[in-house]
């Protein structure tokens, strides 16, 4: 057993982590090789886009430093910074674009086996008299923990997990031994491969050098040196990191850094409701992801019962654990962990360090190889079935919990109560076997996770979808040298709005933290959908094509589905490009730069109500003529249908006296084959609007008034709008 822990346990725990791992994917259908997938959320609508300009830019067929792909052009640092520097990401570049959902899970299986391992290393190298069993136990907790499961998909924050045991163990050897070497090149390491993780780190590398000093202190020989060491290793990791760190923050400082995020709760949530994510297979993304394992959690109690660990370190430790948890439901706190910014979906982002800590004191515990009285064992036995109670009779309460999935946790709580009792008398072959019940224990947790959170494209969907996209791009007129015009399309799949991104085209589309907010302000006023992060150019006018140098509209007549939306533009004329595509060619689409009056694009004071009169001024201004290119025509007939219009005094709402309610405005003297559109207000974006029969597709995320336009056939013309 001893020969195994020095030599192999690194090995051992990263071939443990990946087979539980397949098999949990597989159960899950997230294994491409049994025809699983990992499409899901941002990967999905954002990173395979993404890795495709990153293919690109690698290989040298595109600007890796700026890009038209990105809405209407933005440099490109922010996005290096935060998904690009991973050296996995290397492997994106043997394969082919439409290969990409099968390397997605390639590099997180890799990178969660190597999580383990870098833990494995760090115990093997700090807490060396734990038996090995325990230690892979431990290590595959830390590489299977809940928070790296659920948030798997997010591949450039593992890269940092990796690093955080590599960089606590540097800071152990600083205070040690003063060896700096470790601590600042893992923590440097965090910073490249991305910065916001990286951030985590330094603050928590703060803080636990802050422990671990005051724990060491009576043993320390040169206290002020080791200070001076800490300070010191951790400028030479910022100044490592400084070329990708600089660009990075001026990039970042005109979008995401310049957004505020008002404070209307200083509490997220009671802090015991956290409680439920400590049971197995627990997917309560409201609450922090800190399940790690019976056998873990039951350690890191241990070592608050353990009589061979001192009172000071574990007041020390207390204090500590208040630090993290506080964190995780105090708004302040949690907003500082997050670099003063929500986060927009995957909330918790840093409790992967709460998650470590607790595996930390599991592993100090572990390490004194002591057995706990009867009496502590019954003591936390009390505590463990008092939660379960808790957690059964507010059952109701939690997504995704049932009974079950209580009465098997306190299963595993019990027999890891029975496993720390006997620890020091049991032999080698049943702490193996004991092990490896709280080895599948993991695997049903994260199989558990995986499938309450499925998938929402298949792999293959994805890649049938890319190359029918190429095909279509490549039949459209070449590009002439210098001549600069945008491509956009009526389509999407599902909400990934950076198609610019993989047929390396100027766009007017995007879905980034990367770029200007006074694009979105722009949108928004233009009547545009944009929110954010994200820029959706559908539903717009003739005007705001030309203005945007579209040239090229595709338009699909492929019906829309939960994976396809297909947002018509029916005040366009198409020609056919293929089967089920049609081009609109726009000629009058302006240029990159073009003659305009002096502050003309100035929309400062433009409101949000009315995008089509923003329209016009802006026209007016930019080209010093005030011809009207928009004229409001005056309603002529509303019919009303099972439906009456209720006045609340601040607006008037359409209400429904049947289910088949709807409101029908007529229009009885319009010229055919003119252009119309229609002001939209948000609130109907899940209405059903029909132009004479025919439906009219609204961006469903839209927050503020939108245009949707359509061609006369004849002078009269219905709308109905019938609400849901």
């Amino acid at each position: 057993m001893q020969r195994c822990k020095k030599k192999n346990i690194v090995v051992i725990s990263f071939f443990v982590t990946a087979m539980l791992y397949l098999v949990a994917a597989t159960i899950s259908h997230y294994n491409p090789l049994f025809g699983g997938s990992v499409l899901m959320k941002d990967l999905n609508q954002q990173y395979l886009s993404f890795f495709s300009f990153y293919k690109q830019a690698m290989l040298g067929q595109t600007d890796w430093s700026y890009s038209f792909s990105s809405g209407l052009g933005s440099g490109m640092f922010g996005n290096w910074a935060y998904y690009f520097l991973s050296p996995f990401n290397l492997i994106f570049l043997l394969f082919k674009d439409a290969q990409f959902p099968s390397v997605f899970f390639i590099i997180i299986l890799l990178k969660l086996s190597l999580t383990s391992s870098s833990f494995a290393y760090y115990l093997k190298r700090r807490y060396t008299t734990i038996r090995s069993v325990i230690q892979i136990l431990l290590a595959t907790s830390y590489g299977l923990m809940s928070f790296s499961i659920a948030y798997q998909t997010n591949i450039m924050w593992l890269d940092g997990i990796i690093a955080l045991p590599l960089m606590i163990l540097g800071i152990s050897e600083l205070i040690i031994n003063n060896k700096v070497k470790l601590y600042s090149l893992s923590l440097a390491y965090a910073l490249i491969t991305n910065y916001y993780i990286g951030y985590m780190l330094c603050l928590f590398s703060v803080f636990y050098f802050v422990y671990l000093y005051i724990v060491r202190y009576t043993t320390l020989k040169n206290r002020r040196q080791v200070v001076i060491n800490y300070i010191c290793s951790s400028i030479i990791s910022g100044l490592i990191a400084a070329i990708i760190l600089l660009p990075t923050y001026a990039s970042l400082s005109q979008g995401k850094l310049a957004l505020t995020n008002p404070v209307t709760n200083k509490i997220l949530f009671r802090p015991w409701l956290a409680l439920v994510n400590l049971t197995i297979g627990s997917n309560n993304e409201q609450f922090p992801y800190i399940f790690i394992g019976s056998m873990a959690l039951v350690g890191s109690i241990g070592y608050f019962f353990s009589t061979n660990i001192g009172i000071k370190n574990k007041l020390y430790s207390i204090i500590f654990s208040l630090i993290l948890v506080s964190g995780t439901f105090i708004t302040p706190i949690y907003l500082f962990w997050h670099g003063f910014q929500f986060p927009q979906g995957y909330p918790e982002r840093f409790v992967f360090l709460v998650s470590f800590w607790l595996l930390d004191l599991a592993a100090q515990f572990f390490n004194q190889n002591q057995a706990i009285s009867k009496k502590i064992i019954m003591v936390m036995i009390a505590i463990f079935t008092g939660v379960i109670l808790y957690l059964g009779v507010r059952i109701k309460q939690f997504m995704n919990l049932g009974y079950g999935q209580l009465l098997l946790s306190m299963l595993s709580i019990v027999i890891a109560l029975v496993v720390i009792y006997k620890l020091p008398k049991l032999r080698d072959r049943t702490i193996l076997i004991m092990v490896s019940y709280f080895m599948l224990e993991l695997l049903l947790n994260a199989s558990l996770i995986e499938i309450k959170q499925p998938a929402t494209v298949s792999g293959d969907s994805y890649s049938s979808y890319h190359q029918e996209l190429i095909q279509t791009y490549d039949k459209l007129p070449s590009r002439k040298v210098n001549d600069f015009y945008r491509i956009e399309k009526t389509y999407r799949r599902g909400t990934d709005r950076g198609d610019s991104f993989q047929t390396n085209t100027a766009g007017a589309s995007i879905f980034s933290s990367n770029f200007s907010g006074n694009v979105t302000e722009f949108y928004k006023k233009m009547g545009l959908p944009a929110y954010g992060y994200w820029l959706n150019y559908v539903n717009g006018t003739k005007v705001t094509d030309s203005l945007l140098g579209i040239r090229y509209l595709v338009m699909s007549e492929q019906k829309k589905s939960d994976s396809f939306r297909n947002y018509e533009r029916n005040d366009l004329d198409g020609t056919s490009l293929s089967y089920k595509f049609q081009i609109n060619h726009n000629d009058k689409a302006l240029s990159l730069g073009f003659m305009a009056n002096k502050d003309g694009s100035n929309i400062e004071n433009y409101t949000l109500n009315n995008p089509l009169e923003n329209q016009n001024k802006l026209m007016q201004n930019l080209s010093g003529d005030h011809k009207l290119i928009f004229k409001r025509i005056p309603l002529e007939q509303v019919v009303l249908n099972d439906a009456i219009i209720k006045d609340t005094g601040f607006y008037k709402q359409l209400e429904k006296t049947s289910s088949k309610g709807s409101m029908t405005i007529q229009y009885n003297n319009l010229q055919p084959g003119k252009i119309y559109y229609l002001l939209v207000d948000s609130s109907l974006k899940k209405a059903i609007i029909t132009v004479n029969g025919k439906q009219l597709e609204m961006e469903p995320n839209a927050v503020q008034p939108t245009t949707l336009g359509f061609k006369a056939e004849k002078s009269t013309v219905k709308i109905n709008i019938a609400t849901n």
